[in-house]
């Protein structure tokens, strides 16, 4: 509610406004006196109403496009930085930026997609190291996990594959080697002792010379 009252030379002006809005709605009564000394006393009166919001907005306000603006480049920037960070395998610090890009558009697909993606790599790099320590079940887990999270991921499918080969070639290396020491043993079992010329072993049997050197032995 408002009150006016404005002199000029020789007229004398006063008025009354009413202003109320209600929800979105806005009802404006405004009445005014005028004493003027050639038309007499004037009364104006006007009614204004407005309905629905306005699309004008406050000042200093931000437009609904600006704050999309806005937001889709500060995402698109921790977005490029994560994407860059997964190319060279930096994939905790591409993790840290994809979360700072996610904050501010959580249902972004190509973000979650990514997202995705660093958590591959994340958990790759850790069979990566198991790798090189030779735990290959260890490995193998751990890339056929990251596969899990990202199918096409392709440096998880070849070392998922040098991991499986390199644990078949450990078991068959491992089953040589028992079967060797084995055979080992039974040679040893024949054998009650060495030629005193050449150093051979003897064949578990009675002996008056050296079947290898012709040494008479006692």
């Amino acid at each position: 509610m408002g009150y006016r009252k404005v002199y000029d030379t020789l007229n004398l002006t006063t008025g009354l406004g009413i202003n109320h809005k209600i929800a979105d709605n806005v009802y404006n009564i405004d009445y005014g006196f005028i004493l003027n000394t050639y038309i007499g006393s004037t009364h104006i009166v006007s009614i204004h109403f407005l309905y629905g919001q306005s699309d004008r907005p406050e000042p200093g306000a931000k437009t609904e496009k600006q704050g999309e603006s806005e937001k889709e480049i500060l995402f698109k920037k921790y977005y490029d930085k994560a994407s860059s960070d997964y190319q060279v395998e930096n994939y905790d610090t591409a993790f840290t930026e994809i979360k700072k890009a996610l904050n501010i558009w959580p249902k972004n697909y190509e973000g979650a997609k990514l997202k995705n993606k660093i958590i591959a790599g994340q958990i790759f790099a850790e069979g990566k190291e198991l790798y090189n320590e030779k735990d290959y079940d260890g490995a193998i887990n751990k890339f056929e996990s990251s596969l899990d999270m990202d199918g096409s991921f392709k440096k998880a499918q070849e070392y998922l594959s040098k991991a499986r080969d390199a644990k078949a070639g450990l078991e068959l290396l491992e089953k040589e080697e028992v079967k060797e020491e084995k055979e080992e043993v039974k040679e040893e079992e024949k054998v009650i002792s060495f030629c005193t010329e050449c150093g051979k072993k003897l064949p578990k049997k009675d002996l008056k010379f050296c079947p290898y050197c012709g040494k008479k032995l006692k």
